[in-house]
């Protein structure tokens, strides 16, 4: 079984309810709002605690976080890289490199354009316009395109910057110039589906809509807003917008019927119809020129930075409700009906999203550095923030609606008391003659004879659970998870395997779904991680059907129960439960299958209650 460390852990903590993703530019639906609760409104002096802090070199580009894994963009000595990293450690776990100059008549070098997840690939494209199809798991090259060199492609002036979409089966991105503006491909093969309009490249991502029942495809590039029919590039609107420099960046806004579009430059703001048969205004105002990054739509106001200014507006008229200047030319996105605000020189700030006042929360100063424009990002209880080469993973869970305090399971010497010892095939029958667990020098062990459970009179539904263990060289243990008062909990419940490859004959071959950080016979671990002979460290997080398992500081599993849904084989040969079907709720336990005299040994075991 595994276990982590506790300071790594808290990152992938949510704290109310699961996690919420951010699997794209301004998160699950590209309007800067995260749907996950309980982000905490006060701060040490210093700020929220930094869980790490990782050198991805020069760019502006926002990250990516799905399933325990960080992806994010930068370059490094004119090489573009695409790092994977580990959400609890930031340790890296992979990192795809390619050429590309970094450099440009201005100080801000790098990439612009945040990463896209979707299931097991990352779609990325670089400020020269290396479109890239990368495996999630390891980062090789599913497919690939150039887009100077595949559409003769003037890139922009500063460099592509608008993230693709995804729309069904298709990757839609700006290419820019005429008869090539956007183009769409094939999400699993690159192949192109439709290339279509005009107009050059702006620098702003596009988003998708329903109009009419149609889906479409919003673009904001430098003629402006250009809404087109996902399934063939048709065009089916547009609105005319130019901005000095082509700087069309900030991505739109749709609410029902009206898009929010606004630059910089002079320019300003506006809420545009599209209901009738023509686009029309239905405001405009100098009042929120955003040059950058994007507004947040919430509670009929919109949010965002009229060039260095914070200001609250009115969405159906356009007023001034408040404004804030302390933070420059800034980024912001909203999570638990609050403002995240990151400043242009590493400030973060946290403040109520209330048309009434401007009511800051909390602030400090969390990096170093000038022009920190990426926007931030908040996923699982983690604000990442970025300076031009740096991230850092803050820690702002919230403990108002959790469990706050850890128990520990074995905290008094001798045989543990709320525990009792089973028959390892089935928990009903008490184990062998002469069997018993017991805590010695606060560490755990089983005893011989082998074959037995230890397992809690309590039951859990959603928890946390972590702990240290260690293993002889025939060592042989799993952790049971959700088990029933019957059966074998591997078949019934939930076992997440713990052992030494040496258990088995060397002749023998041991499917991964049955070695260390497998959930045994159904899912493999992502990474043998396992030490031999040596402590390890597990931290295991089930909420409803989602498990996360990181083993030694790394993420080695993130499973969503739902859909395993083929039956699984008993040792006997009969079929049990597909993992969908396994309990919400039961017990938790250990079991010590190991031999030659050498059990398991489990210590700092503690337990967080998350229903």
């Amino acid at each position: 079984m595994k276990s982590t460390k506790a300071l790594l852990v808290m990152l992938v903590l949510a704290s109310s309810v699961l996690g919420d993703d951010w699997p794209q530019c301004r998160g699950p639906n590209r309007d800067g709002i995260s749907k996950e609760r309980g982000l905490k409104t006060s701060w040490p002096a210093g700020g929220p605690p930094q869980l790490w802090k990782a050198n991805i070199g020069a760019g502006t580009s926002s990250i990516s976080v799905v399933g325990g894994k960080v992806y994010a963009l930068g370059n490094i000595d004119e090489t573009d890289h695409v790092f994977c990293l580990d959400a609890a450690s930031g340790q890296v776990l992979w990192n795809f490199s390619y050429p590309c100059s970094a450099k440009e008549t201005t100080a801000f070098p790098g990439l612009r354009a945040a990463p896209v997840v979707e299931g097991e690939r990352v779609y990325t494209l670089s400020r020269e316009g290396h479109l890239f199809c990368l495996g999630a798991a390891d980062g090789k090259v599913i497919w690939a395109k150039e887009l100077p060199k595949e559409f003769n492609a003037k890139p922009p002036t500063w460099g592509w910057a608008g993230s693709p979409l995804i729309e069904g089966d298709l990757l839609i991105c700006e290419v820019g110039g005429r008869g090539k503006s956007i183009a769409a491909f094939d999400k699993n093969s690159g192949r192109g589906a439709w290339l279509t309009g005009d107009s050059p490249a702006g620098y702003a991502s596009p988003i998708g809509l329903t109009q009419k029942n149609e889906r479409l495809v919003l673009s904001f590039n430098a003629s402006g807003l250009e809404a087109r029919r996902v399934k063939d590039g048709v065009l089916a609107w547009k609105f005319p917008w130019r901005t000095s420099f082509d700087m069309n960046a900030a991505t739109p806004i749709v609410i029902g019927d009206r898009v929010f579009v606004s630059s910089a430059y002079g320019v300003g703001g506006a809420v545009i119809e599209i209901g009738g048969a023509e686009p029309s205004v239905l405001w405009q105002n100098k009042k929120i020129r955003i040059q950058m990054g994007g507004a947040v739509y919430w509670g009929g106001h919109l949010y965002g930075f009229d060039e260095s200014e914070l200001k609250c507006v009115d969405f159906q008229n356009g007023d001034v409700k408040w404004s804030e200047r302390k933070y420059g030319k800034g980024s912001l996105m909203i999570a638990d009906g609050k403002l995240i605000v990151f400043g242009a020189s590493g400030q973060l700030g946290l403040a109520e999203a209330n048309p009434k006042s401007y009511r800051e929360l909390a602030y400090a100063q969390v990096i170093e550095g000038r022009d920190t424009w990426a926007p931030p990002v908040f996923a699982n209880g983690t604000i990442y923030c970025r300076s031009k080469e740096t991230l850092v993973a803050l820690d702002v869970r919230g403990g108002e609606n959790l469990a706050e305090k850890w128990i520990p399971l074995f905290a008094q010497e001798g045989i543990p008391k709320g525990w009792k010892v089973r028959e390892w095939s089935d928990v009903r029958r008490p184990g062998p003659d002469g069997a018993k667990w017991g805590v010695t020098n606060a560490v755990l062990h089983g005893s011989e004879p082998r074959g037995t459970w230890l397992v809690s009179e309590k039951e859990y539904a959603d928890f946390e659970l972590e702990f240290e263990w260690k293993l002889g060289q025939r060592g042989n243990s799993g952790c049971g998870l959700r088990f029933p008062d019957y059966g074998d909990p591997a078949f019934e419940g939930l076992e997440l395997q713990m052992v030494d490859p040496r258990y088995y004959p060397p002749e023998m071959k041991v499917p991964p779904s049955e070695l260390t950080g497998s959930l045994y016979r159904v899912v493999a671990p992502n990474a043998q991680l396992f030490k031999p002979e040596a402590w390890n460290k597990y931290h295991i997080k089930l909420v409803g059907p989602k498990v996360h398992v990181v083993l030694n500081g790394q993420t080695i599993l993130d499973a969503n129960l739902a859909s395993y849904t083929e039956k699984m084989k008993r040792d006997n040969g009969d079929e049990a439960e597909p993992l969908k079907n396994r309990p919400p709720k039961g017990h938790i336990g250990f079991r010590e299958m190991s031999r030659d005299g050498a059990p398991v040994e489990i210590k700092n075991v503690r337990i967080r209650v998350l229903d």
